[in-house]
């Protein structure tokens, strides 16, 4: 009954991590001719709803990217019980959806991914770089096929990390191109739109040939020269750099049905909520829009919404007065745990009595 302020994680306390895919971008003739699909459907169902727009049969972009949703991802849905649930995460679980939904081939509740089935038994994956929290992205090295006698480093994760490591862009065609100033810029565009409508963005990748260095020719076993390079985790964002952009994804989580009236209630209490969250500043602000952290039309700047990195840049004089002030501090997003206990700490500094919920993935 003392609590003067709750902090909340996102995914999952005040979001329902029911993902769904809901937009999905691959790339034309051109890097900065970028193709929208509107994605159908709410459920891990893979018949429920599709991909809107022009045929993808023979698009290499979105072809690619669903190579990557499949093999960068250890989830599945199935049905049981008379439902769809997802096995393992559901992010993972979303984009194994989409995958079915941009390759087109025919679901059914006993064979619920035979797309994804077909791309993973089909690749031989040597490694794995696990995702974490400074380079948000995760891949996977896979031994080549066919088209390519390299191995190649599959990658997924967050949009605006994967793009500022990005050179390339595969366009429809099969043709890497350079990624221009002006491609970046309806890339970001596209990144910043799904974002504000509170989705999920993620990008997809890759990389082969010489520029793998000694992982072109990696064959798994501790003796060889790559090895070494898979042991320095330090080293797995220099590893995934200079990578082939082809596609883009937005996931939408949205707000569990109470939430919005229990924020009221805290408000009518004089409890202030923050949300501290690990996802897209843009994408954070929008939920916090929706269930009423942020009031109708209330200004969002600097006084109220900053990442992890721009609160602890601050001076302490800074953090205290962005924290304390009038409508401030009131969303903190690219989150990591250290920035949730430096807020916590600061606000008890300042004699508020925090609580703090959520599953501290972040």
């Amino acid at each position: 009954g003392c609590t003067t302020v709750i902090c909340s994680d996102k995914t999952g306390t005040l979001t329902t991590n029911q993902m769904c895919a809901k937009r999905f971008f691959s790339f034309g003739a051109t890097a900065d001719k970028l193709t929208s699909r509107e994605v159908g459907g709410s459920s891990f169902d893979p018949s429920d709803g599709g991909v809107s727009g022009a045929s993808m049969s023979g698009d290499e972009s979105a072809n690619m990217s669903a190579t990557i949703c499949a093999l960068c991802n250890e989830a599945s849905v199935e049905y049981k019980e008379g439902k769809w649930r997802c096995v393992g995460a559901p992010t993972e679980a979303a984009l194994a959806v989409l995958v079915e939904k941009i390759l087109g081939e025919k679901t059914s509740t006993s064979n619920a991914m035979p797309g994804v089935n077909r791309l993973r038994s089909s690749a031989t994956k040597y490694a794995t770089l696990e995702f974490d929290r400074n380079r948000k992205s995760m891949s996977v090295l896979v031994k080549g096929d066919g088209r390519a006698a390299s191995n190649v480093l599959y990658v997924k994760g967050a949009a605006e990390c994967v793009i500022d490591r990005c050179t390339k862009v595969l366009t429809s065609s099969g043709k890497e191109v350079a990624l221009t100033a002006k491609a970046k810029s309806e890339i970001s565009k596209a990144v910043e739109d799904m974002a504000s409508n509170a989705l999920r963005t993620l990008a997809f990748a890759y990389k082969t040939g010489s520029g793998l260095g000694d992982l072109e020719k990696y064959d798994g076993g501790d003796k060889h020269k790559g090895h070494k390079i898979l042991q320095n985790i330090a080293g797995y964002e220099a590893v995934e750099s200079d990578l082939v952009l082809c596609g883009l994804a937005g996931l939408l989580d949205p707000p569990r049905e109470e939430v919005k009236g229990a924020i009221a209630e805290c408000e009518k209490a004089g409890i202030r909520v923050i949300v501290i969250t690990g996802d897209n500043k843009l994408t954070a602000e929008a939920i916090a829009k929706q269930i009423g952290v942020f009031e109708e039309g209330e200004k969002i700047g600097p006084h109220n919404s900053l990442t992890g990195r721009e609160f602890v840049d601050l001076s302490r004089d800074k953090q205290i007065a962005m924290l304390m002030g009038d409508n401030g501090g009131r969303v903190f997003s690219r989150a990591e745990p250290k920035h949730k206990q430096d807020i916590v700490k600061l606000l008890k500094d300042q004699g508020e009595v925090a609580a703090m919920t959520g599953d501290g993935v972040n």
